[in-house]
């Protein structure tokens, strides 16, 4: 009896054909059903944790039982792998296994709230000592046929359960756990307090590089895209990430492997330059901390690729994975980013902090992943490779990495400013994710190539140098091209150079063109729009008017006046007339260099002369 309700699994005598025929059988499955259903209508017990794991790409077989026209074929799809616990336990109600739902069948009176009460109250072995099953009901519905059982003994106990009442119920199905639909969207653009990183790597115009304004291409907030951060771990409650995260893990030996919390804050603060809502590149993508990295930030090659190929066996796909770490090279972790890659998932990897060339470092020198360095901007705006960042033939792609807003670990609210690779990688990994967003269906190969396109050059950074654009990323709406950027003519140089010896200073020319049309769907950034030009001839030096002075020093005696603290502020020079400039003290605004402002002071000067 228990072998034969076992052997029924996902056996249902149908009329007409409907959805409900893709179902998983066995060829055992198959002759035992079939005889059944020649006695009885067997009950159907489904498992709802089988039919979810089914590979989607599983061919469907007709399995031919009968050339009656009464039974229609079954087809069945190659068996689904068993579930790990973790996966079960997260996909089940309550994190139970054994809570099975069950429908009852009317009596000939059309009526079923008796049969439900009997099984529940007479026969569940809370009143009955001789029931054939270990359980109890939780819930009862006889007005509509229902009831859940909790199961003490498992599917055993179910079993036992159908061969009694064959006659009395329709179907099992295991109590899974049901979510609400979730939306995310993000009212772009992003404007205010504008992270720098993110300002930079929207630019429209090859000379704007900061504009106050995030704007990705099409709106793209990366709904749906599962972003695994492979870590020191994750500080789920953080508020860069309410809503959005995901089941996470921890690889390391010894710890309890549900438990991805964030003792140190590296991984928090990568994930949020990822996704975060403020500092993050991708607003709405799902967040999983894969805990590979100790407390103090260390770990091994173990470590790592344990948590590369938990990712391969438990990613949630479309996917992308972020590693913000480096080591020597290493064959073995190379090997575990190939087989990540063969399943689907991009892997996106920090070149390294150690100034040196990324193909002496793993996960950087790995021919597969994307590999990341870091730049920043220089006093004139100009792109420069951060001073730690590793370089060379195997960087893909540069993003920003010095004076990085990001989440901190010591608080649910908490930020830091950040440097390294570390904070460069997760960027290009949120715009992988946009991408995916867009195409979930596309392969990593193609995900390598149009992300590393979605950039400009940057010669300034290194020879051959690209550095990130996702305002030129190609996620073009199905029938539309791609739109380039266009410009209008130069306007004339002005003002006119003056005769020589009739000033002092060395007077410049500038000119302008307006941009017509920006781009969008991966064209090209706008050229530069503004340019300049030092008048020819010898024009005398302006001497200097203002004194000498000691500022923002720390001794109160030594300040020239106590009022004037610049320490931490911007100075800034504007021309006040043909030989001269005005100096105005201010609040510091812009980005954050890697310096604390606590202990240097901006001079921006906004003339050539």
């Amino acid at each position: 009896g228990g072998a034969r309700a076992r052997n029924a699994l996902h056996w249902q005598a149908m009329a007409r054909p409907g959805p409900a025929m893709a179902a998983a059988v066995s060829a055992a499955a198959l002759v035992l059903g079939w005889l059944a259903l020649g006695v009885s209508a067997v009950p159907l017990k489904v498992d709802a944790t089988r039919e979810t794991l089914l590979a989607p790409s599983a061919p469907l077989q007709a399995n031919e039982t009968s050339s009656s026209s009464e039974f229609w074929p079954v087809f069945g799809q190659a068996a689904a792998p068993e579930p790990s616990e973790s996966e079960l336990l997260s996909m089940v109600a309550y994190g139970n296994p054994n809570r099975w739902v069950v429908r009852v069948k009317d009596d000939d009176n059309g009526d079923c709230g008796e049969t439900v009460r009997r099984i529940c109250r007479e026969e569940a072995p809370a009143a009955n000592g001789t029931a054939p099953f270990n359980g109890r009901c939780v819930w009862e519905d006889r007005e509509s046929c229902f009831f859940t059982l909790e199961a003490d003994g498992g599917e055993d106990d179910l079993d036992a359960l159908l061969v009694a009442h064959e006659d009395d119920i329709v179907f099992a199905e295991r109590d899974m756990r049901v979510v609400m639909e979730q939306s995310c969207s993000y009212p772009f653009p992003q404007t205010g307090s504008v992270p720098w990183h993110l300002d930079r790597i929207d630019s429209s115009s090859a000379q704007q590089p900061l504009d106050g304004r995030y704007q990705p291409p099409e709106g793209l907030s990366g709904s749906g895209v599962h972003l695994y951060v492979l870590d020191t771990g994750l500080r789920r409650t953080h508020v860069e990430f309410t809503g959005r995260v995901g089941q996470g893990g921890n690889v390391l030996n010894g710890a309890d492997p549900t438990n991805e919390w964030d003792d140190n804050g590296h991984g928090t603060a990568v994930a949020s330059v990822a996704a975060g809502t403020t500092s993050g590149v991708c607003k709405c993508c799902v967040v999983h901390g894969v805990k590979c990295l100790d407390n103090n930030g260390d770990g091994s090659y173990t470590d790592v690729i344990s948590g590369l190929f938990w990712v391969l066996r438990n990613a949630q796909r479309p996917a992308v994975a972020s590693m913000s770490l480096s080591g020597p090279t290493s064959l073995g972790i190379n090997n575990a980013i190939q087989e990540l890659y063969a399943a689907g998932i991009l892997t996106i990897a920090a070149a390294g902090n150690e100034n040196t060339d990324a193909c002496t470092k793993s996960p950087g020198s790995s021919p597969i992943a994307l590999t990341v360095g870091a730049s920043d901007l220089s006093s004139s705006n100009e792109d420069v490779r951060s001073g730690f960042s590793n370089y060379g033939g195997c960087v893909d792609v540069y993003a920003p990495g010095s004076g990085i807003l990001v989440a901190d670990h010591s608080g649910d609210a908490a930020t830091s400013y950040k440097a390294g690779t570390s904070f460069s990688a997760p960027a290009v990994a949120g715009a992988a994710a946009l991408y995916l967003s867009h195409y979930p269906e596309s392969t990593p190969q193609v995900q390598h190539e149009k992300v590393s396109q979605a950039s400009t050059a940057a010669p300034t950074i290194e020879a051959g140098a690209r550095l990130l654009n996702v305002r030129v990323l190609d996620v073009c709406p199905s029938g539309q091209e791609a739109v380039q950027c266009r410009v209008g003519n130069w306007t004339e140089w002005a003002p006119a150079c003056p005769p020589a010896g009739e000033m002092c200073g060395r007077p410049a020319q500038r000119r302008a063109r307006e941009i017509l049309e920006e781009p969008s769907c991966g064209g090209n950034v706008c050229p530069i729009t503004n340019d300049v030009r030092y008048c020819p001839g010898d024009y005398v030096p302006c001497p200097s008017r203002f004194p000498s002075q000691w500022f923002g020093t720390n001794d109160q005696a030594e300040r020239p006046a106590q009022d004037l603290d610049i320490l931490g502020r911007t100075i800034t020079y504007r021309p006040s007339n043909s030989t001269g400039f005005s100096a105005c003290i201010a609040d510091h605004v812009g980005y954050e260099p890697l310096e604390s402002f606590g202990q240097a002071t901006k001079l921006d000067m906004q003339d050539d002369r």
